[in-house]
């Protein structure tokens, strides 16, 4: 799994695909996973396996890697697309349908981590 196909699934999902109409830059995508990810390795340490036996340590991923294999496992895929959606329309939380979208995905990235909410 790679950093560009999280933000790739997000764009689709928030509909900020289009080349013209972006809102968000890969940058600010990218912001969000590693916030995701900095999570997951916080609460669940067995994401930090990444086949070994011994944890990796925590490094944010770099734009200029973005389309490098990420050490997580592709379990947590949904996780990261749930998070990062929420963060998107959060940022434009003063919006009505928004403020829903974001509520929606956090409940979505919080049952995806198995941490409650509803899916």
């Amino acid at each position: 799994m790679k950093a560009i196909e999280i933000i790739d699934s997000a764009r689709t999902i928030t509909y900020d695909s289009k080349i013209t109409a972006q809102t968000w830059k890969n940058k600010e995508y990218l912001k969000a996973l590693n916030t995701a990810r900095s999570l997951l390795f916080s609460r669940r340490p067995e994401s930090r396996a990444a086949g070994t036996l011994e944890l990796e340590d925590f490094v944010e991923i770099e734009e200029a890697a973005i389309a490098e294999e990420m050490t997580e496992d592709e379990t947590y895929r949904l996780f990261f697309i749930a998070y990062v959606v929420s963060i998107f329309f959060e940022s434009n939380a003063y919006d009505t349908r928004s403020a829903q979208n974001a509520d929606r995905q956090l409940k979505n990235y919080l049952w995806a981590l198995g941490l409650g909410g509803s899916g």
